[in-house]
This record gives structure tokens, C-alpha cells and sequence, in this order.
């Protein structure tokens, strides 16, 4: 069903109660025939009436509202006449297909369902260079090498790990995790005592003992009392 309403005003104010009710004609535009002649509109309020109209839904209309059918002066002749169309064939493919839009509609998965199956899909299937799928597949091939990286970002991190402060990796743990770099670093920065025939090194507090090595000595040896690289 289709609802036709139009507004009609006299004297430019609201057509209230008039004498003679609006009339409506409806036309098909294919044809022009008349398959609505002349029928009284109900009035809605503030100048509106209405009429309900039963389109078919392979046809299409033009209808005209009369707001002054009885000639009686009721509205001025520039405010008598109101136009219009209808689409029966509009409006029946709206009733068909928003039903069919609202099941779509339901069935759209969730955010949650969307994510989990963009990470779950596989790699394999996006390969396109410059693509974000191609970088990750690379990465995950073991696609890093020293071209990777800029030399600035190479510069970067060497200067990081030789200006790190030793405490940061010197909870070292059990023999033999001092053997390490990290090891070696304390050994040569931070506090080192001998304690009878045990070499101790200390963490950069200078109180706890990180770990220790045993010495062994020599009465005749000779003592160095001095170290300079060539």
C-alpha cells in the first residue's frame, strides 16, 4: 500500500475543515489512464490529507491532489493543485528485499570473529609484494638479514648494548651462566678481590658477590706490571 498526502494551505495558512474534502486523481504513467478518479482525501490536520493507494508492483503513477474540487474559492487557484508519483515497483521491491537486507544484516559476523580469522588465515595466501601479508610471511621465513636494517638503526643498537649498564644482566645465576660477555664485563668494570685462592667478582655494588674463580698460583712466576696491546 502506498500512502499519497499532500498539504494544501489558503491564503497561505493550514486548509482546515474545509467545505469540500480534497480530491485525488491517480494516472498510469505508461498508459495514462485514470485508475483513481476524483476521490475524497481524509484530512490528517494542519493541512494535511491523505489517501491510500494500492500501486501494482509493475507499474508506476502520477497523481493530483484538488484542493478546491467544487470550484467554491475554498483555497486560491495558486494553491489549489498539488502533484506527485508513486512507484509501485519501487515500493514492492522494498518489501522484498529489506527483509532479505535484515537476515544479511544478522548474519554479518562479529569483530571478535573477524580478527581471529584475519590472524588465522594463512601466509601462504598473501604474497603480494609491498604487501603487509608478504612482509610477514618474510619475517616469519626468516626474511630478517643485515639489509634489513638502515645503518643508523645498526649504529643504534651496538651503541645500546655497549653503553648498557652492567647491572642490568649481571643476576648472572649458577655456574656457568657468568661465562658469558656479560660475565667478562663485570670482571673487567666492576670490583674484583682476591680471597685466599678463590678470585671474587662483585656486582656494581661492590658488596655482593656475583661470582667467583678459583686461582691458581706460582711462586716462580714472574709478576706483570704492565699490559699495552701493540
Amino acid at each position: 500500500m502506498a500512502e499519497i498526502i499532500a498539504a494544501f494551505t489558503a491564503s497561505n495558512l493550514p486548509l482546515v475543515s474545509p467545505g469540500t474534502a480534497p480530491t485525488v486523481r491517480v494516472r498510469r504513467i505508461d498508459t495514462q489512464a485514470l485508475v483513481v478518479t476524483d476521490s475524497a482525501m481524509t484530512e490528517i490536520g494542519d493541512g494535511l490529507y491523505g489517501f491510500t493507494f494500492a500501486p501494482s508492483s509493475t507499474l508506476e503513477y502520477s497523481w493530483r491532489a484538488d484542493g478546491d474540487p467544487a470550484a467554491a474559492a475554498q483555497v486560491t487557484a495558486s494553491e489549489r493543485y498539488v502533484f506527485g508519483a508513486i512507484s509501485g515497483i519501487t515500493d514492492a521491491r522494498i518489501e522484498a528485499d529489506v527483509p532479505a537486507i535484515l537476515i544479511d544484516t544478522a548474519a554479518i559476523p562479529t569483530a571478535a570473529v573477524v580478527s581471529d580469522a584475519v590472524w588465522d588465515e594463512a601466509r601462504s595466501g598473501h604474497v603480494v609484494g609491498g604487501s603487509f601479508g608478504e612482509g610477514v610471511a618474510s619475517v616469519a621465513a626468516g626474511g630478517i638479514t643485515a639489509a634489513s636494517f638502515a645503518a643508523a638503526a645498526l649504529h643504534a643498537i651496538s651503541d645500546g648494548v655497549l653503553t648498557r649498564v652492567v647491572s642490568n644482566v649481571e643476576s648472572l645465576g649458577a655456574s656457568p651462566a657468568y661465562r658469558c660477555l656479560a660475565g667478562a664485563i663485570q670482571k673487567i668494570v666492576n670490583r674484583t678481590r682476591v680471597n685466599g685462592s678463590t678470585l671474587e667478582v662483585y656486582e656494581i655494588d661492590d658488596s655482593t658477590v656475583s661470582y667467583s674463580s678459583a686461582l691458581t698460583t706460582s711462586a716462580s712466576a714472574d709478576a706483570i706490571v704492565e699490559v699495552d696491546p701493540a
